[in-house]
C-alpha cells in the first residue's frame, strides 16, 4: 500500500515515506513546533536525560530560535519555577520546562 493513503498538494503521491528525527538541530523537537504557521500557545518541555546540564536543550532552542528570528521567550536560568513567557511579544510560546531531578 501506498505510504500515504490521502495525498494532497503538501504531500504529493510519492512511493517513499520520507521521515526526520524532529529533535536532530537542538535534540529535542522544538523546531517543528516554532514555525510561524503554527501559532504554538504552550510547550511543555520534559526533559528526562541524565546531561548535567538540565537546560542544554532550552539554551539550544532559544539560540535556534534567535537565529532565526522566531519569537521565543527569554530563559531565565536561576528561577526556581521554571514557567518561561515573553510578555512583551505574544506570538512567542510559553514555555513549561521539567527537568529530571531527584
Amino acid at each position: 500500500t501506498h505510504p500515504d493513503a490521502y495525498p494532497n498538494s503538501m504531500t504529493p503521491a510519492d512511493p517513499v515515506l520520507s521521515m526526520v528525527d524532529a529533535g536532530f538541530a537542538v535534540n529535542a523537537g522544538f523546531p517543528p513546533l516554532v514555525r510561524s504557521h503554527r501559532h504554538v500557545d504552550v510547550i511543555l518541555s520534559l526533559n528526562y536525560s541524565w546531561q548535567p546540564d538540565q537546560f542544554k536543550v532550552i539554551k539550544q532552542t532559544q539560540e535556534y530560535c534567535s537565529d532565526r528570528k522566531i519569537p521565543f521567550p527569554k530563559i531565565d536560568f536561576k528561577k526556581e519555577v521554571y514557567v518561561f513567557e515573553d510578555k512583551d511579544n505574544p506570538e512567542a510560546p510559553i514555555v513549561l520546562h521539567f527537568p529530571l531531578v531527584n
